[in-house]
């Protein structure tokens, strides 16, 4: 059997196997550990790990830190700051919006429209 994490076996202990959304969400963690301790190979592969990352970010962190502690303190970082620049474009966007809804507006008024 490949090496499986504390994090993932504390995760099993105690529930069904009968629960099987909950199996299904144990073998995604077991896949992503698995690309933590071996990345990747292909497109496919890439593309799907990085959405299990996405999706479980959270374990994927704890996965990490308990694996490869240098590369978690990287990531960590690198996941601030995606967050960061997220949340930048989200707010320049939605200025954005609001100026483009009050031109449409200003223009409905200018043809006659109503409030």
């Amino acid at each position: 059997m490949k090496e499986i994490s504390d994090f993932i076996k504390n995760k099993i202990k105690g529930k069904s196997w009968n629960d099987k959304r909950y199996v299904e969400y144990i073998e995604d963690l077991i896949k992503l550990e698995n690309w933590i301790r071996r990345p990747p190979r292909g497109m496919a592969a890439n593309l799907h790990f990085h959405g299990l990352r996405l999706q479980y970010e959270k374990e994927y962190l704890a996965m990490l830190k308990e694996i490869d502690s240098k590369k978690y303190e990287t990531e960590k970082q690198r996941l601030f700051e995606d967050k960061k620049e997220h949340l930048k474009i989200s707010k320049e966007l939605s200025n954005e919006e609001r100026k483009d809804e009050k031109r449409k507006k200003e223009l409905w008024l200018e043809l006659g429209g109503k409030e």
